[in-house]
C-alpha cells in the first residue's frame, strides 16, 4: 500500500492548499493509497482549516522546528527523518523546501509558478528595504530549491506551459517534468503517474 507524505510548510492559498485538497478527496477512498501531512506555523492552521472543511480526515505531523527557520524567507530544510515511513514524500508547493539527495529519491514535486523569479527586476524596486530583503531571501531559496530538483531529476509536475518555459528560460533546462494543468478530470491521475 502506497503511503504518500504531503511535506508543506507554506500552504499557499492561492493554489497549494487547494491542489493538495483536490488530491487527497480523490484519492482517501481508493484503494491501495494512504496519506499524511507534514505541516506547521500557520500553514498548520491553514491545513486543519481546509481539510476539516473538506471533511478528509488524515493525519498531520506538527513540526514547529522547520516552520519557524523558514519564517523569515528562508528554505525550509525538510529534515530526513520524514522520509522514514513513506513510501512517497510530495512536495504540493516545491518553492523553498529544500531536500538532500536520498530524501529527493523518493520526492515528487508540484511547481505552481515562478512568478517573483520572473518579474523580480519590476517587483524589487517597488518595495521597501525590510520587504526588499525578505523578497530576497525567497528568491534564494526558490534558486536554490528549483537548481537541488534539477540536479537530481526530481519528477515535478508544473501546472502550466508557462510555467516549463519559465523553468527553462530561468535555469536552462526543463529537468524531469511534466505539465498537470490545474484544471481538469485527469489531473489527479496524471500526477499520481510522477508518483514512483
Amino acid at each position: 500500500m502506497p503511503h504518500i507524505r504531503i511535506i508543506d510548510y507554506v500552504a499557499n492559498e492561492g493554489g497549494g492548499l487547494r491542489y493538495v485538497t483536490e488530491l487527497v478527496r480523490e484519492l482517501i477512498d481508493i484503494s491501495g493509497y494512504s496519506f499524511d501531512l507534514v505541516t506547521g506555523g500557520q500553514a498548520l492552521e491553514r491545513y486543519i482549516k481546509v481539510l476539516n472543511a473538506a471533511k478528509i480526515s488524515i493525519q498531520v505531523f506538527q513540526d514547529e522546528t522547520t516552520a519557524i527557520k523558514g519564517a523569515d524567507g528562508s528554505p525550509f530544510f525538510v529534515p530526513d527523518v520524514f522520509g522514514e515511513g513513506a513510501d512517497l514524500i510530495w512536495l504540493p508547493w516545491a518553492h523553498r523546501h529544500l531536500i538532500s539527495e536520498p530524501l529527493a529519491k523518493k520526492t515528487v514535486a508540484t511547481i505552481l509558478d515562478f512568478i517573483l523569479l520572473r518579474h523580480q527586476p519590476y517587483i524589487m524596486p517597488l518595495l521597501d528595504d525590510n520587504t526588499r530583503n525578505y523578497v530576497a531571501k525567497i528568491l534564494q531559496a526558490e534558486t536554490a530549491v528549483t537548481s537541488r530538483l534539477l540536479d537530481w531529476r526530481v519528477p515535478m509536475a508544473l501546472l502550466s506551459h508557462e510555467v516549463q518555459n519559465d523553468l527553462i528560460r530561468l535555469f536552462e533546462r526543463a529537468g524531469n517534468s511534466t505539465v498537470i494543468p490545474l484544471p481538469g478530470p485527469t489531473k489527479h491521475y496524471k500526477l499520481i503517474a510522477q508518483f514512483r
